[in-house]
């Protein structure tokens, strides 16, 4: 009755993503991604929460990533400053997006990227979101660094030569 939603946009509706394709007396048609035909009730659509991504003016890319942990803080640096340059030279990139380290853990520093991109359609979002994520792997690799993946570190040594004695003899003392 209020219109919220017409035949040919883009939706979320009971946790399925696709496009309407028809609203009937009865019900609505929603065509998913994997190309399944949903029927929703009108009735039941009433009490239902949906979205409708065709009536935002904007789309958020919240994408977090992770460098190796042997990446030099003149890399991590780097990274970071032209990350944000390429974000706040895009045309479609909208002012305020940021790049960020969110934390450090035992195999990487692991980054934030927030950024609003000034599209609403979702199939000339994800080209865009891919851009973005090309570009960024590319400032990566120029940067002489790596994206890290999920490990496990495990330092073997049969060499204490490595171990200061005076300092752990002090720590063992106290």
């Amino acid at each position: 009755m209020d219109k919220a939603v017409h035949a040919g946009d883009f939706c979320e509706i009971g946790g399925k993503l696709g496009t309407v394709e028809d609203i009937g007396l009865r019900s609505l048609r929603l065509r998913t991604l994997d190309q399944n035909l949903l029927v929703v009730p009108n009735s039941a659509l009433a009490s239902m929460q949906f979205q409708n991504m065709k009536a935002r003016p904007k789309l958020l890319i919240s994408q977090n990533f992770s460098l190796r942990i042997e990446t030099r803080a003149e890399q991590l640096r780097c990274v970071l400053d032209r990350v944000q340059r390429m974000l706040d030279e895009h045309p479609l990139v909208e002012s305020g997006s940021r790049i960020r380290v969110a934390d450090v853990s035992s195999a990487a520093f692991n980054m934030e990227l927030w950024a609003y991109i000034k599209i609403g359609d979702w199939a000339q979002f994800t080209g865009i979101r891919q851009d973005v994520i090309l570009k960024i792997a590319e400032i990566i690799e120029n940067a002489g660094t790596r994206l890290a993946a999920p490990t496990r570190l495990t330092y073997v040594s049969t060499d204490a030569s490595d171990i200061d004695k005076p300092k752990s003899g002090k720590a063992e003392a106290a």
